[in-house]
């Protein structure tokens, strides 16, 4: 076998691995259906004793650490791209009675057939309200201290427990960027600080994920908006890259006040 056809059947099933990794990745993180009433979130107690007064309070009201209620129902559409892999747009409903709460509305611009709708499986299955729970619940906030302030935003740093198995977390960094005037989540970069063995073949060797955030008046607080990932695989024989790219769009969010709980 010549040296040309060696490297191009090296980054062939390279390229397959880390599809097959994403995959097993998505699936071992991936959440029941939403339920169509909200539970009563625990208040979340930090001190945080790296930051002033301000800059304690200022986190807390954008990340809503004191409040009763998660973030708002959204039913959205989606834009998805993963290296390898057509693009394709993709609707969530947490109602719907199918075993995933994805269904393939278009690949490349076309309508999906049917073996397409059947098999192309959600590589990425962080919705907004998995985000949002993400980004509270796994955030070890007394860690966090100011890296930049200015009269518009403050950037906050710490560290964060990234989920890659069902109950299982490797250690993380995280990036906050508070906007003061909305007193709103602007942006969220989370970064893997230790190498983690996801399969018997398969490390993911680093990890960068970043969400873009925008405002919403009338429910008073962000929504994610872009959400995009950058992994680094690393195999048996050779390394090898992956980058996934998200973006929600068509929101029906319903504030958290007007969806009946559980515990009603």
């Amino acid at each position: 076998m010549c040296e040309y056809t060696q490297i191009k059947y090296r980054r062939s099933l390279s390229r397959l691995l880390v599809v097959v990794s994403a995959i097993w990745l998505a699936s071992a993180t991936a959440d029941d259906t939403e339920s169509d009433c909200i539970e009563k979130t625990r208040l979340i107690d930090a001190e945080m004793p790296n930051l002033n007064g301000d800059q304690r309070a200022l986190i807390v009201q954008a990340m809503d650490l004191n409040g009763h209620e998660p973030h708002p129902a959204c039913s959205f559409e989606l834009d998805a791209t993963l290296d390898y892999i057509p693009s394709r747009i993709e609707r969530y409903d947490a109602q719907s009675e199918n075993e995933s709460p994805w269904t393939l509305v278009s690949i490349e611009d076309r309508e999906p057939r049917e073996r397409e709708r059947n098999k192309t499986p959600r590589y990425t299955r962080m919705t907004p309200e998995d985000a949002w729970y993400d980004l509270r619940h796994n955030t070890d906030w007394d860690s966090l201290k100011v890296e930049h302030e200015s009269a518009e935003r403050v950037s906050y740093v710490g560290l964060k427990n990234i989920e890659v198995g069902k109950d299982e977390f490797a250690p993380g960094g995280v990036m906050l960027e508070i906007d003061k005037a909305t007193r709103s989540l602007q942006t969220a970069k989370i970064t893997m600080n230790e190498k983690h063995k996801i399969n018997f073949f398969a490390t993911i060797a680093a990890m960068t994920m970043t969400q873009n955030y925008r405002y919403e008046p009338d429910m008073v607080r962000s929504i994610l908006d872009e959400l995009s990932v950058d992994w680094k695989f690393k195999f048996f024989f050779a390394p090898a890259s992956s980058t996934e790219r998200i973006t929600y769009r068509d929101y029906e969010c319903r504030p958290s006040s007007l969806i009946p709980s559980c515990s009603e």
